[in-house]
């Protein structure tokens, strides 16, 4: 997903975006006058945002304020991923120049999405701890190293069966739409079509599949925080959010051609990653949107037990893997499954 400026502004509150570069299938459709006001929109929003969280952060740093630590332990995760993502997935040559371009190419745009989270997280960071403090508990112990914490575990475990829930948001939208006489939506199930190649792709997507959300998440909180700030109220906050989401999201997708089922249906999805973000925390939201982007983004085949139903049956198995982990961690070391003795 190694994206040029012009999927920049759209990837941090876009959840499509996130399909955008070489490894997924080119779309290029026309935009109407509505679809270029609201994708300005979208960039005019971003780096608002990004620019006050510039400020803030810069504010926080000097009264040592914010998280530090996990804020540059997220920068790092975040240019490795996109490293790793680079040497999987990306055509190389036996060009030194050319491997060396392309290498700066993805160093570079991985500099700059790390360089932003780190921003977003040390302006939000301060302000979630005062105003939210039980939605980054998990997340700073992840990023302290406590991968067996049983907070971890929780959030993990409910970030995978949230994000179950909204691939089949997605799945739903494209499939009753067309079926209660409405435009078919862009498709974007099955995107990843690299992963057809071979089992080796998957290692790249999963870098691919991670720091999109993360961007995404955090924004969301950023949102989240700033209007819990100003209008003091959880439900407030949470309906002022899936407003300004339906208005910028995915490019303004909800909106575009007036209100209707499919309006319908991006409000839930968006009610949904809300729901995770302010009931269970970051690391929970977080983890929701990868699984999605996995359910999402992998072929799945009429048939999985044909040669192309390798990748869906893979990406399955890991989030299955995740959520055992997940609730493994979340017992504590107490019995998997309780006092089946009925013991004391």
């Amino acid at each position: 997903m190694l994206g040029t400026c012009d999927s920049l502004g759209v990837r941090c509150v876009s959840r499509s975006a996130r399909r955008t570069g070489p490894n997924s299938l080119p779309l290029s459709v026309p935009k109407t006058r509505q679809q270029m006001f609201l994708t300005a929109l979208n960039f005019a929003v971003y780096f608002s945002v990004l620019i006050a969280a510039a400020l803030i952060a810069r504010r926080n740093v000097r009264l040592n304020r914010a998280d530090r630590r996990t804020a540059q332990r997220l920068a790092a995760c975040v240019v490795v991923e996109i490293s790793i993502g680079w040497a999987v997935l990306n055509h190389h040559t036996s060009s030194a120049n050319v491997e060396a371009g392309q290498f700066f190419s993805a160093l570079g745009y991985g500099l700059y999405l790390a360089a932003t989270l780190w921003v977003l997280y040390l302006a939000i960071e301060p302000y979630a701890r005062r105003l939210w403090p039980d939605g980054l508990f998990g997340w700073t112990r992840l990023f302290a190293g406590h991968l067996r914490d049983p907070r971890v575990g929780r959030d993990i475990l409910i970030g995978c069966l949230f994000g179950v829930v909204m691939s089949m948001i997605e799945a739903g939208r494209i499939v009753l739409l067309p079926l209660a006489g409405q435009p078919m939506p862009q498709p974007i199930l099955g995107s990843s079509a690299v992963l057809l190649q071979g089992a080796q792709y998957i290692v790249g997507m999963m870098s691919t599949w991670t720091y999109g959300p993360l961007q995404t998440s955090l924004f969301c909180a950023v949102l989240f925080v700033a209007f819990r700030f100003l209008l003091r109220r959880d439900w407030a906050a949470f309906v002022a959010c899936v407003l300004i989401l339906l208005a910028i999201g995915d490019n303004g997708q909800a909106v575009v051609g007036g209100l209707g089922l499919n309006t319908l249906f991006f409000a839930l999805m968006y009610a949904t990653i809300l729901t995770a973000l302010v009931k269970f925390g970051l690391l929970a939201t977080t983890m929701g949107l990868i699984v999605d982007a996995a359910l999402t983004s992998v072929p799945f085949p009429g048939h999985l037990s044909s040669w192309a139903g390798a990748p869906a049956m893979w990406t399955i198995g890991l989030v299955l893997t995740l959520m055992a982990f997940g609730f493994y961690s979340a017992r504590a070391g107490q019995p998997l499954f309780g006092d089946l003795g009925g013991e004391n």
